[in-house]
């Protein structure tokens, strides 16, 4: 186990795996105590202890989860930075361990949406809390139930289920799953709505 000097400067030979840790830097100085957790000693060269897949794996998690933040801040024009280290902490710790590209999108957009002076304040405890009880079919439920209500006296599942291509046995599951978390709501089998913590959320993570 070595760290090259290349082009970067920045290069770490795990055996035959070379990792180019100079993005990881860049987010660790941006982000501090949540990578420093989990990066922290790649840093201190105390490289025994990535010799694990797991955590090569989160490495990698986190070098594409900064990528798409900076495409989003890119799309949203976002030009500030500044992240309030308790969110920050809160939303990388759970976007390293995520590989499921449609959560990894949400837990980016929320950090994106922390940084924007006019949707700052969506992002709340209950909204991080509510994403990490989530599945990625779930996410897609809730994203079409906010952008095209389903009309009334549809039944969701089969709506939702025509839509997304899913079963309807996978919707119910999905809708249980948003209900207990807070995020949508019923006042019959045939209306369903988005709760105000699932609008909060979905105000957030709009593009």
């Amino acid at each position: 186990m070595t760290e090259e000097d290349g082009q970067s400067g920045s290069l770490i030979t795990l055996g035959i795996v070379k990792l180019d840790v100079g993005p990881l830097r860049k987010i660790w100085d941006k982000y501090g105590g949540a990578v420093l957790r989990r990066a922290g000693p790649i840093f201190d060269k105390e490289l025994h202890l990535f010799q694990q897949k797991q955590m090569i794996r989160e490495l990698d998690n986190l070098a594409k989860f900064e990528e798409k933040v900076q495409q989003i801040r890119a799309r949203r024009q976002i030009t500030n930075d500044e992240v309030s280290p308790n969110v920050a902490d809160q939303i990388i710790d759970a976007a390293i361990d995520e590989e499921r590209e449609e959560l990894r999108d949400i837990w980016a957009k929320l950090l994106v949406a922390a940084m924007d002076p006019q949707r700052k304040g969506l992002v709340r405890r209950s909204v991080i809390a509510a994403v990490k009880l989530m599945d990625p079919l779930d996410a897609l439920v809730l994203e079409s139930m906010y952008k095209d209500p389903p009309p009334v006296g549809q039944h969701l599942r089969n709506v939702i289920s025509d839509r997304l291509g899913a079963s309807g046995e996978e919707i119910d599951v999905s809708i249980a799953n948003l209900t207990t978390i807070g995020l949508i709501t019923s006042s019959s089998p045939t209306t369903h709505y988005v709760t105000p913590l699932g609008k909060i959320l979905m105000g957030a993570v709009a593009d």
